[in-house]
């Protein structure tokens, strides 16, 4: 896992231009990446929960009748940290897949995180 000192949040750097990740493993086959935002929130006992949106209210995922169901939470969390990941695949070996991730929002307590990636 490596960090780098200047990538930006969601892959761009201050001027808005899309930031190259470098590594050594050759090339990634770009065309099949995706992304994924994840939200979530830290509990007062400092434990990560995962977070969703829907209908403009942060929801906590609950599982009803085999029936996944989103309910609002009651106090809206006011610190929320999104975390953007970019998924892709090595050309010369499929098998090998790398995970990309940048802090994209995250609370002023933790403004420190944001513009930073970590190359898993």
């Amino acid at each position: 896992m490596r960090v780098p000192d200047e990538v930006e949040a969601g892959g761009r750097n201050e001027s808005d231009t899309q930031v190259d990740i470098p590594d050594d493993c050759g090339a990634w086959d770009s065309s099949s990446g995706t992304t994924v935002n994840q939200l979530f929130t830290v509990s007062s006992e400092n434990k990560k929960k995962d977070v969703f949106q829907k209908n403009g209210h942060i929801c906590a995922k609950k599982i009803v009748n085999k029936k996944i169901t989103y309910v609002p939470m009651e106090p809206q969390p006011e610190d929320i940290i999104t975390l953007h990941r970019y998924y892709t695949k090595l050309k010369d070996d499929q098998n090998y897949e790398k995970r990309s991730t940048t802090v994209k929002e995250a609370p002023v307590f933790l403004n420190h995180l944001k513009g930073r990636a970590i190359v898993e």
